[in-house]
C-alpha cells in the first residue's frame, strides 16, 4: 500500500514526499526515538535485489560528502536527510572547482571500497546551505574487488545486469555504458566529466533529440568547446576521452588536477595566452591529417608546462578545423 503523511514505518513517522522514480519513492520522516529528521527510501518489490545491493554499498561508505545510511527495514532504507538543493548551473570557475573536488573526493572513497556508482548525474548530487555537496543514490552501484587493471575487475557480487544491457541515465553514461560493455571506475570518471561540463556551462555535453541519438553522440561525437579557463577545460576534455585508458585513471588524479586548476585561478588574468590550431593537410593523402593532429597535440602538451602562459585546450583549438575545411572547399570549388 502506498505511503501517506502520518503513516508509520516501525519507529518512523512519514511526514512528506521528497521524490519518486521507477525503483521507488523517497519520503521525509521523523525518527520518533531520536526526534531526528531522516529520509526513507521505499523500493518496489521487483527491485528487492537492487535494494540489498544499495544498502551494502552505502553501509560500506563513511564520507562527509556521501549520504549516510542509518537503518534498514524489510523494504526500505533510512538515510541522512539532506536539507539542500540540486546544483545550480552554470557556476563561476572557482565555485565549480570547489564542488567538483568534493564530488571527486566522494567518488574516490567509493572506488577505494570497490564501488562504481554508475549513475552519477546532477540529479544525484545535492548542495547544502553551507555549500557542501552530497552524493546520493547508489541504486545502480556495482560492487567489485579492486585489482590489477584489465578488461574489468573481478566481481564481488553477482551482477544484476545481463551482458549487453544498458544501465544508467542516458545523458550521463560513459561510451562503454552506452554500448553495454563492461565498466570499471573510469566509467564514473567520464560521467564526472559530463557533470563538470554542465556545472561550468549550464548545458549538457551531449544533448540530442532522442535517447538513441544521445547514446550515439556519447560514443562518437565531441562536445562543444567550454567557455572556461584552459586548465579546467583540459580536465573536462581528459575525463571525456572516448577510450578509458586515455582518461584520468583514478579520482585521486582528478582531484590533484582540480587543485592545480584552483591554484592557477589566482594567477593574473593578464598572463599571455596562446592557441595551437590544427595543422592543415595540404596533401591529397587524408592519412596525413592524423599526423598533423598528433603534432599539434604535442605542441599543446609542451606549452602547457609553461607556468606563465595560458594555453587553450585542444577541444577549443580544434573546433576551428570545421570552419577552415568549409573555406578550403569553397576555394577549391
Amino acid at each position: 500500500m502506498p505511503l501517506q503523511p502520518g503513516d508509520k514505518l516501525g519507529p518512523y513517522e512519514i511526514l512528506a514526499p521528497i521524490g519518486s522514480g521507477g525503483m521507488g519513492e523517497v519520503w521525509k520522516a521523523r525518527d520518533t526515538r531520536l526526534d531526528r529528521i531522516v529520509a526513507i527510501k521505499q523500493l518496489k518489490a521487483e527491485h528487492s535485489e537492487r535494494f540489498k545491493r544499495e544498502a551494502r554499498a552505502i553501509a560500506a561508505l563513511n564520507h562527509p560528502h556521501i549520504c549516510q545510511l542509518y537503518d534498514v527495514g524489510p523494504d526500505y532504507l533510512v538515510m541522512e536527510y539532506i536539507d539542500g538543493a540540486p546544483i545550480k548551473t552554470p557556476l563561476p570557475a572557482q565555485e565549480a572547482i570547489g564542488l567538483a573536488m568534493q564530488i571527486a573526493s566522494a567518488l574516490e572513497e567509493a572506488h577505494s571500497k570497490g564501488i562504481i556508482h554508475r549513475d552519477l548525474k546532477p540529479g544525484n548530487i545535492l548542495v547544502t546551505k553551507k555549500g557542501e555537496a552530497k552524493l546520493l543514490d547508489f541504486g545502480l552501484a556495482k560492487l567489485e574487488e579492486p585489482g590489477p587493471r584489465g578488461d574489468a575487475f573481478s566481481t564481488l557480487t553477482v551482477g544484476l545486469t545481463e551482458a549487453g544491457a544498458v544501465v544508467g541515465t542516458v545523458a550521463y553514461m560513459s561510451p562503454e555504458q552506452a554500448q553495454g560493455l563492461a565498466v570499471d571506475t573510469r566509467s564514473d570518471i567520464f560521467s564526472f566529466g559530463l557533470v563538470l561540463y554542465e556545472i561550468l556551462s549550464g548545458k549538457r555535453a551531449f544533448r540530442r533529440d532522442t535517447p538513441l541519438a544521445t547514446l550515439a553522440a556519447i560514443v562518437r561525437d565531441e562536445p562543444a568547446p567550454l567557455a572556461a579557463p584552459a586548465g579546467l577545460e583540459r580536465i573536462v576534455e581528459r575525463c571525456l576521452a572516448k577510450e578509458a585508458p586515455q582518461r584520468f585513471q583514478t579520482m585521486a588524479e582528478v582531484r590533484t588536477a582540480l587543485e592545480q586548476a584552483r591554484q592557477a585561478g589566482s594567477v593574473s588574468q593578464s598572463q599571455p595566452s596562446i592557441a595551437v590550431l590544427p595543422f592543415a593537410n595540404m596533401s591529397a593523402d587524408k592519412e596525413n591529417e592524423y599526423f598533423g593532429d598528433g603534432l599539434a597535440e604535442e605542441v599543446i602538451n609542451v606549452l602547457a608546462n609553461v607556468a606563465s602562459m595560458k594555453v587553450t585546450a585542444r577541444t577549443s583549438s580544434f573546433f576551428f578545423r570545421k570552419g577552415r575545411r568549409i573555406r578550403r572547399d569553397r576555394e577549391e570549388a
